[in-house]
């Protein structure tokens, strides 16, 4: 999944909160994968990451404006 910042921006709180345990669980599972060497797409993990990151950005920018 590559979600970009302007889709994020898109999603409210909840959509937000749903994404960020997803993107961390898909993450896990990659990890894991990869550990036991037997993911194919080892960008996969940056990708997650900077999903996980943008995220998490996205939430803490909703959380200072309260």
């Amino acid at each position: 999944m590559k979600l970009k910042m302007q889709e994020i921006r898109n999603k409210q709180l909840p959509e937000l909160e749903s994404l960020l345990k997803e993107a961390r669980e898909e993450l896990r599972q990659l990890k894991t994968k990869a550990a036991l060497q037997d993911l194919k797409d080892v960008r996969a993990i940056r990708r997650w990451r900077l999903v996980v990151a943008r995220v998490i950005t996205r939430l803490r920018e909703i959380k200072n404006k309260r």
